[in-house]
């Protein structure tokens, strides 16, 4: 039986929706790790996003109906607390099947940029 985790409603919301809703950044890293096997890297969260949603709304459909049109910085704590009231805030969240990754991450920073000019590797 594959291991499973407790996340918040707003960790789930951010990912879906790609409104921030998390706790914190911490958080959004936490779940994407989590639910993909592997570590994330800030130029690779939109991506793990558009990987993780389907499968976050595979395991959660009633969070498909979701609209997060209206959020704003300004309105998303009660906004968020209105969907808590209707959905609940903790879920129980399986990782996907592992897959092997196509290009380590920074490959994939030289391909965000169109170039590896000017990537610095810091290594201790």
């Amino acid at each position: 039986m594959a291991k499973t985790k407790h996340f918040t409603l707003g960790d789930i919301l951010s990912v879906i929706t790609t409104k921030f809703l998390a706790r914190d950044i911490g958080s959004l890293y936490t779940i994407l790790q989590f639910v993909l096997g592997h570590p994330v890297f800030t130029h690779e969260i939109g991506e793990a996003c558009q990987e993780c949603a389907p499968e976050l709304l595979r395991q959660f459909p009633q969070l498909a109906e979701v609209d997060a049109s209206t959020v704003t910085p300004e309105n998303a704590y009660e906004w968020l607390c209105e969907q808590k009231v209707k959905y609940g805030n903790r879920f129980k969240v399986t990782p996907m099947e592992p897959r092997v990754r196509t290009e380590t991450p920074m490959e994939s920073l030289a391909r965000k940029r169109g170039s590896a000019d000017g990537i610095m590797v810091v290594t201790k």
